[in-house]
């Protein structure tokens, strides 16, 4: 599932506005090993070195955590009437549940030893962002 953004625009009073977007991502499917490890030799220097790896697929059960992408904007404006000037002032946040956000656990094969180990997975959406600005029109 996946519901892109939803904006919603609240203007308390005429020279104010704030704007949240929120959105709602399904997880990802993950890659799970399938078949046996397999061990490569390699040599490098003289030296032998042996490297384990494992195929991968994506799952067609498992999948990464949904994510919430959550952002909020304040705008201040004001436009002069006689000059035709709008000067725009704004501060912003988005993705404002990546501060909750906890990654998942996924098994990964040692590439030295062949033994399978539990990581943590990469993030599957955008950092947490501030921003700010000013905007002038004439």
């Amino acid at each position: 599932m996946f519901i892109n953004y939803i904006n919603l625009n609240i203007k308390p009073v005429p020279f104010l506005i704030i704007t949240q977007s929120f959105g709602i991502h399904s997880g990802l499917p993950k890659k799970v090993y399938t078949g046996k490890t397999y061990m490569i030799a390699a040599n490098l220097d003289e030296e032998i070195f042996e490297l384990y790896t494992r195929n991968k697929e994506y799952s067609d059960t498992k999948r990464t955590l949904p994510s919430f992408p959550f952002s909020l904007k304040i705008t201040f404006q004001h436009y002069f009437p006689k000059s035709k000037v709008k000067f725009e002032a704004y501060a912003a946040v988005d993705n404002i549940f990546q501060l909750f956000y906890n990654p998942d656990t996924s098994i990964e094969i040692d590439k030295y030893t062949g033994e399978e180990i539990e990581t943590s997975t990469s993030l599957d959406f955008e950092i947490f962002t501030p921003s700010a600005g000013i905007k002038i029109n004439f």
